[in-house]
């Protein structure tokens, strides 16, 4: 049987310590079995934090809107991602319908997407420290 299993965390000691974890259960039951198994990292992305400077703009983006927010850690990998490596980065997540995301059945109402952009262009120009009117 081929078992894949993601272990995701903000927490990298957290991932390694589910790692080291499934290696011994995983050893435990195939000894106790008399089978065999082999465990293979795919794939290793180290956890990112972002700006608190940005995150805290695109808050302040939200309250000055009026719409809520909500501090979220993605799992995903994003372009943000990677620029994280070379600049300040933060992120910006819209509702999608049922909670579906990164997959094809994922799908947001087009006034989430409106207010979404503009919380994008409220935390450019809050950063950019030009003075603007809502």
């Amino acid at each position: 049987a081929n078992i894949s299993v993601h272990i995701r965390s903000f927490d990298d000691g957290m991932v390694s310590q589910a790692n080291e974890l499934l290696r011994d259960r995983a050893s435990k039951v195939s000894l106790g079995k008399g089978t065999r198994v082999e465990i293979r990292e795919l794939w290793h992305i180290s956890s990112i934090h972002f700006s608190e400077d940005i995150l805290q703009a695109i808050r302040k983006s939200c309250q000055d809107l009026g719409y809520p927010t909500l501090r979220m850690i993605s799992g995903a990998g994003h372009d943000a991602g990677y620029m994280n490596q070379i600049t300040s980065t933060g992120m910006i997540f819209i509702p999608s319908l049922k909670g579906k995301s990164h997959c094809k059945e994922e799908d947001s109402r087009w006034e989430d997407i409106e207010k979404g952009t503009r919380v994008l262009l409220h935390t450019v120009v809050e950063l950019s420290g030009i003075a603007h009117n809502s």
